[in-house]
């Protein structure tokens, strides 16, 4: 395992929720929409094992949302975690299809996600003052976090 930074892109798309503080990012994504390997601007990729690996460790032990790789003392803490792979969405699909066939009897069409990347999205509440003013204002568009992962050689393009 060779150790790397991890960090988080602000989620812009999901709004900010100013009464719980909480703002959304994407830690990582594994693969794109039709399942191909993701790789960084450092040319790392982790696999979708790996993530679900680390965003389970990280949520056991750690939580903790940092600033600029260097900043990590009460800037905030990682609150929500998801991992979205392939079978989650396929899952959910499935699960809103059943729920609308109980409201709306079989004739409710089936519920389809279409084909989405594999991310791990994690919802940090930020409990600094100041950096909370700093991801309203957009100036601080990641979270750091710390992370593990086997690192990929990157597919020549």
């Amino acid at each position: 395992m060779a150790a790397f930074k991890v960090t988080g892109r602000f989620c812009k798309e999901i709004p900010l929720n100013d009464e719980r503080r909480l703002a959304w990012y994407i830690v990582t994504v594994t693969e794109d929409a039709d399942g191909e390997a993701v790789f960084d601007h450092e040319g790392h990729s982790v696999t979708t094992d790996d993530m679900l690996g680390m965003a389970v460790r990280y949520m056991k032990e750690s939580r903790v949302a940092g600033y600029r790789h260097k900043e990590f003392a009460g800037v905030g803490q990682c609150v929500i975690s998801a991992p979205l792979t392939p079978e989650i969405y396929a899952g959910l699909a499935a699960h809103a299809t059943q729920m609308a066939k109980e409201k709306h009897g079989d004739a409710a069409p089936a519920v389809v996600i279409p084909p989405m990347p594999t991310v791990w999205l994690a919802g940090i509440e930020i409990a600094s003052d100041v950096r909370w003013a700093d991801y309203k204002a957009g100036r601080a568009p990641m979270i750091s976090m710390g992370g593990n992962a086997d690192a990929l050689e990157p597919v020549p393009s």
